[in-house]
């Protein structure tokens, strides 16, 4: 009868415990990613702020892939690491902002621009703008991203 006992008892605990296991795992909140760049003619640059907004930690990380002489003055909350070509940026639980400044010049050779500012006007890619990056999210999270672009007084976008 005692052996009995311990049997039944050993299958109603690796049931609970089965239990627990399959508990369903929250569905992640959505994650916004709002870029701002505001053209500054005067330094020939943009002054990009990438701000993350989320109710929980859906966006882990954003890994970039930078072209460090255009891509500089990395500044930003949470955890940031500026190595080489690639910046590391993981927000606080709640997002955060992230910060630099893009130089829009840029010599194609010796004699021509594949992007330049002048004191009216700009000429550059958005993917040069905004590099490129690798984003680790919880699974099943979905992001929004929305891109502001600030020109000076008179001139058009």
């Amino acid at each position: 009868m005692r052996a009995l006992f311990v049997a039944v008892a050993g299958l109603v605990l690796a049931a609970s415990v089965g239990q627990a296991q399959e508990a369903p795992t929250p569905e992640p909140d959505p994650f916004f990613v709002d870029y701002e760049a505001r053209l500054v003619p005067t330094e020939r640059a943009a002054h990009v702020a990438i701000r993350i907004r989320q109710t929980t930690r859906s966006l882990r990380s954003l890994r970039f892939r930078i072209d460090p002489e255009r891509h500089i003055d990395w500044a930003g909350d949470g955890k940031l690491e500026i190595e080489g070509e690639h910046v590391s940026w993981e927000p606080p639980a709640k997002g955060g902002t992230l910060q630099y400044i893009f130089r829009v010049d840029h010599l194609r050779d010796e004699r021509s621009y594949d992007s330049r500012c002048a004191e009216n006007w700009a000429l550059f890619r958005g993917d040069d703008l905004v590099p490129p990056a690798l984003a680790r999210t919880q699974a099943g999270a979905e992001g929004t991203s929305r891109l502001r672009l600030r020109a000076p007084d008179g001139w058009s976008v």
